[in-house]
């Protein structure tokens, strides 16, 4: 069960001065901790195909990966902003596009590459500046979370550690955005923004904070009140939040496989996560996925 969050200084990682009290944070001894940071084979490196094009993919091995399990379990005990929907207990896309819902206006942007685009310097200065730890403990953490340079993109630790090393940019676009009362959320790299006073300046100011950190911006998107609003995967109508008719296709075709005995494991395993996410918005999904599980745990 995950402990009450606490602040940066009260993080066992904070001020942290020894590489062997690193070790036994990590679970590990001084010579493994030195060894695994120094290791350049420590990813699995591979390319998947996403919507025709090739993405790269970069998966720990099982020794780093148990380290990074021990990272992001640290880091996710860490208090975080209201903004932050993703890598949150009890938050998800779904709450993060419910912020938004009965909105006059939204306009929704993504961080292009974002793991890739977050170098390592980022997770020093997060691990050296915000965490306090040495520069030695600094560079050791860096070490073991980053690969090639950036942050990996097929790792558990990822998405928290990124938001993490970034929190600043963030941070000074819910500045922007709470002085401009809007509201501002934030999903791994994908921010939506919803309110009244939500126009192309506002966008162009967010835009202008993107880039002064290095980073760079594509899918923007603006939608006027009375449109059908996709925020992360949920169509925000006139009548409330709805689950996307392609998604109801989706769990439709799945669903069928299931009474059929034809799903495949994996399939299966999708179809509990989407009637799950679908069943926060309609109750038709919410009685299907309780029959799923009711007649799973039948078997």
């Amino acid at each position: 069960m995950l402990k009450s969050r606490y602040a940066l200084n009260q993080s066992p990682l904070f001020k942290l001065h020894s590489k062997k009290k690193l070790a036994s944070l990590l679970r590990l001894d001084s010579k493994e901790l030195l060894a695994l940071a120094a290791n350049p084979n420590n990813f699995h490196k591979f390319n998947v195909e996403k919507n025709g094009k090739l993405r790269s993919v970069q998966v720990p091995k099982k020794d780093l990966e148990a380290v990074h399990l021990r990272l992001f379990n640290l880091l996710r005990r860490l208090e975080t902003p209201p903004y932050l929907h993703s890598g949150i207990k009890g938050c998800s896309h779904v709450t993060n596009a419910l912020a938004h819902d009965g909105a006059v206006s939204t306009a929704k942007l993504d961080i292009k590459k974002y793991y890739p685009s977050t170098g390592r310097e980022y997770v020093y200065n997060f691990f050296k500046i915000s965490l306090c730890c040495s520069a030695d403990v600094a560079k050791v953490l860096s070490d073991l979370s980053c690969v090639d340079g950036h942050i990996p993109t097929g790792s558990a630790l990822s998405q928290l550690l990124a938001f993490f090393a970034t929190q600043q940019m963030f941070d000074e676009i819910a500045v922007l955005a709470s002085d401009s009362d809007i509201c501002f959320t934030l999903y791994v790299d994908d921010l939506t923004f919803s309110g009244t006073r939500v126009n192309p300046n506002f966008i162009w100011q967010v835009k202008q904070i993107i880039s002064k950190y290095g980073y760079t911006y594509h899918k923007v998107e603006s939608a006027p009140p009375n449109k059908t609003k996709i925020v992360t995967g949920l169509a925000l109508t006139a009548n409330g939040a709805k689950v996307r008719n392609s998604h109801h296709e989706k769990i439709h075709e799945l669903y069928v496989q299931y009474l059929d005995d034809t799903i495949a494991t994996k399939d299966l395993a999708r179809l509990i996560g989407m009637l799950s996410s679908a069943s926060q918005v309609n109750q038709r999904m919410a009685n299907k996925l309780r029959n799923l599980l009711e007649s799973r745990a039948s078997k």
